[in-house]
This record gives C-alpha cells, sequence and structure tokens, in this order.
C-alpha cells in the first residue's frame, strides 16, 4: 500500500526545534510566531502536517488547538487573512463582513482557543 513517509534532514530538525520551543512558551500578551516560508515542493507542508500530529487537540470534548496552520491565500490581503483563519479553527463567520468584523472575531476565537474557559 502506497502511504506518505518521512524523511528526516537538518532544516526540517531545524523547524520542529521552532515549532517546539513556540508550543512551550508560556502565555503572554503578545506570543511570538513563526511564518515557514520556502520554495514549492520543498516539505513545508509535511512539516507542518507532522508537527500537529505530535501535537494533538489535548481537552476531550472541547474544542481546543495548541497548532494552527492555514496555507497563506495566493494574493494576500487582510481580509483574505483573516477569513482563511476562521475556516481553519472551523468557527462560523460572514466571509463579505468588514475587515474589523473579521480581525475582532478571529482575536474572540483565538483567545477562546488559548482559554478555554474564556468567557464563562
Amino acid at each position: 500500500m502506497a502511504r506518505d513517509r518521512w524523511i528526516d534532514y537538518p532544516r526540517a530538525t531545524q523547524a520542529f526545534k521552532v515549532l517546539d520551543w513556540l508550543v512551550k512558551t508560556p502565555p503572554r500578551q503578545r506570543m511570538p510566531c513563526v511564518l515557514l516560508y520556502g520554495d514549492s515542493n520543498i516539505g513545508k507542508t509535511q512539516i507542518i502536517a507532522k508537527f500537529a500530529r505530535r501535537h494533538p487537540d489535548e481537552i476531550a470534548g472541547v474544542e481546543h488547538r495548541k497548532v494552527v496552520s492555514m496555507q497563506m491565500p495566493p494574493t494576500p490581503d487582510q481580509s483574505r487573512f483573516y477569513t482563511s483563519l476562521l475556516f481553519e479553527l472551523g468557527a462560523p463567520f460572514n466571509a463579505a463582513a468588514r475587515l474589523n468584523v473579521l480581525e475582532n472575531l478571529s482575536r474572540e476565537v483565538l483567545s477562546q482557543q488559548r482559554d478555554p474557559g474564556y468567557g464563562k
């Protein structure tokens, strides 16, 4: 049966170290983030998929994710960024909403991801 195989390489190991550091960083007002970029077909998506599998949702019955990944829109603008983010988070949203509405909703949903007891 054909299936994906992981073959480790130095740059992937380096990326995993940075990503592991991010997940272990204690919550604070401005959390660090990483942008993984490079030419097509060099393994970026596979690195993120493998990393996400290493960090599954940890709270049973509650939508809480330590790792959220998304493909950047081909023509990046803020509205497309927020709609892509909300889509990956599984949040209901109106793609035609104004930018400030999408931004505020994204912040609200991400706050709930960080603290499942938020708003209770």
